[in-house]
């Protein structure tokens, strides 16, 4: 329990932190509830027996995939290196022009 000093101080400092030995959720997760368990459960089989078909019809899917790809599909292509390479990554800077964000937080903090 905390004592009154404790709770006038502040939880914030001026650019709206937490001050060091501040939660943001003092009490911690909640427990989940017996409903809420019941729905997890059901949400991880029904992701299993997603799996289990998808597994199931990738046997089927993938020999088309390939068929298509040797034809020269350029979309079937570019699955199949996407599966076997994985995708290359992608600059989404929008924003920053390429600056670092911290540069841009301190310039809207006035530093």
């Amino acid at each position: 329990m905390q004592d009154n000093a404790s709770l006038s101080k502040p939880l914030r400092d001026a650019k709206g932190r937490l001050l060091p030995g501040n939660s943001g959720n003092p009490r911690g997760k909640l427990k989940d509830t017996p409903a809420k368990k019941i729905e997890k459960k059901a949400v991880k089989e029904l992701v299993a027996a997603y799996q289990q078909s998808l597994a199931e019809a990738l046997s089927k899917v993938s020999p088309v995939l390939v068929a298509k790809a040797l034809k020269g599909d350029v979309a079937a292509i570019r699955e199949l290196n996407d599966r076997a390479m994985g995708k290359p990554p992608q600059q989404t800077d929008i924003t920053t022009k390429g600056r670092a964000i911290g540069s841009l937080l301190d310039e809207a903090d006035g530093e």
